[in-house]
């Protein structure tokens, strides 16, 4: 629903029209959470003369959300409502530093025949739901609309089984985010121009080989000490297991192969129509029939998978099962997650590409960190290229997300006044 080969399905609202908007979903997050004026729109005014002078809006967590512009899509399966999308400007909110400008809150509201102009929405707040990521919410629109599986054709159950899965998210990892479960309809949906070469490629680059123990190697076979027990003459065997060299299979060029490897079997399969393909008639109980989608790719965190869907008529959906796809399980693209830094109110996010820093840069930064609390530094999304020794005293407490580290990170001399 808002990857990059479906940015076609989305149109901008003009400013009035926005406007409006804005003020109707303001209106329901108040009733609901308690939140005054969660959202305001940014004059054109003031935005024109941001891109002149590439500067930056000033926001916290504990300020509004400062709204860029404003898109909708029709929804096939909800014939009398709208999905929203907000563009709101992230880059000065020291939380989220490490993500792109923009990210996104989306919404459900009044479709257009809610309008009492071209632009102006009319309607109550009441008719408007904010979506967070929890099966609880969509199954509450089901509830709340005229969506019956028996009305919908099968593109319209792909499109509903897309929405689903895009706004379903896993529980919430250690690093505050939730990751939703994707379903990219072409290999283009991943962000290859803003990944860095693997930590498999650069070991090449430098003459280096990594090995990781075979599939049917015996755990407990590997590394078995080889020394004598004390005061016998008895030799213990002992195996190092096999290995196989990670470094080409591991590479950019290799990942992008497999994938698109795995679009061309789908192409083949149905004529040119990619993921997913049209759902399969599974049962029909009382004439109510139910669906089952095969082969979708799905991406979760940084992996690909393979996976069976089964829809009921209530539009509940079963994720029978889904298998790992070979090669693609340390996706090293940007990942899409969400968020709940300003307000609990959950935000779509885009990891910038991994920035190169070096020792020094990092210390540095984790220092003004400390100085500053407030301050936009990134410790986000980092790769520090060289080793780490430092015997530095630390006064605040130093929290490094998705932080690859390129040789040894020796502390042993550090002070740590507060939490590492």
């Amino acid at each position: 629903m808002y990857l990059p080969s479906d940015e076609n399905n989305w149109e901008v609202l003009k400013p009035p029209g926005a406007a409006a908007v804005i003020e109707k979903l303001n209106e329901h997050v108040k009733s609901a959470r308690g939140i005054n004026s969660l959202l305001e729109l940014i004059p054109l005014w003031q935005r024109l003369f941001q891109a002149i002078t590439k500067s930056s809006f000033n926001t916290s967590p504990s300020a509004k959300l400062l709204v860029e512009c404003v898109h909708y899509r029709e929804l096939s399966f909800y014939p009398s409502k709208r999905l929203y999308r907000f563009s709101c400007v992230i880059d000065k909110i020291e939380e989220l530093a490490g993500y792109q400008k923009l990210a996104y809150l989306f919404a459900i509201g009044p479709d257009k025949q809610n309008l009492s102009e071209e632009d102006n929405i009319s309607g109550k707040s009441s008719e408007w739901t904010v979506l967070d990521w929890t099966s609880a919410t969509i199954f509450s629109l089901n509830k709340q609309g005229e969506f019956e599986i028996s009305k919908l054709n099968q593109k319209q159950i792909r499109d509903y089984l897309v929405f689903f899965c895009s706004f379903l998210g896993g529980d919430m990892d250690e690093d505050d985010t939730i990751a939703p479960f994707l379903i990219p309809s072409t290999a283009a949906d991943f962000n290859w121009k803003d990944t860095l070469p693997t930590l498999e490629e650069i070991a090449g680059i430098q003459g280096l080989r990594i090995f990781s123990p075979e599939s049917n190697s015996e755990p407990s076979a590997i590394d078995k000490p080889d020394l004598p027990a004390t005061g016998t003459q008895e030799t213990m065997s002992g195996s190092v297991g096999k290995a196989k060299d990670r470094s080409d299979e591991s590479s950019i060029k290799k990942i992008r192969e497999i994938i698109e490897s795995e679009f061309s079997k789908l192409k083949a399969r149905e004529g040119g129509t990619l993921n997913p393909q049209l759902p399969e008639i599974e049962t029909k109980t009382n004439q109510v029939a139910s669906y089952r989608f095969s082969d979708v790719l799905v991406w979760y965190r940084n992996a690909l998978f393979r996976a069976q869907f089964s829809i009921n008529h209530q539009g509940q959906i079963a994720m029978l099962s889904d298998d790992p796809i070979e090669g693609v399980t340390k996706l090293p693209v940007p990942r899409w997650v969400v968020r709940k830094d300003v307000h609990f109110i959950p935000l779509l996010c885009h990891e910038q590409k991994r920035e190169n820093v070096t020792a020094q840069e990092l210390l540095e930064r984790i220092q003004k960190r400390i100085a500053a609390p407030a301050s936009h530094v990134r410790l986000r999304g980092l790769r520090v290229m060289e080793g780490v020794k430092t015997s530095a005293e630390f006064a605040g407490p130093v929290r490094l997300e998705n932080v690859e580290f390129m040789d040894d990170v020796i502390l042993d001399d550090a002070i740590f006044k507060h939490s590492l």
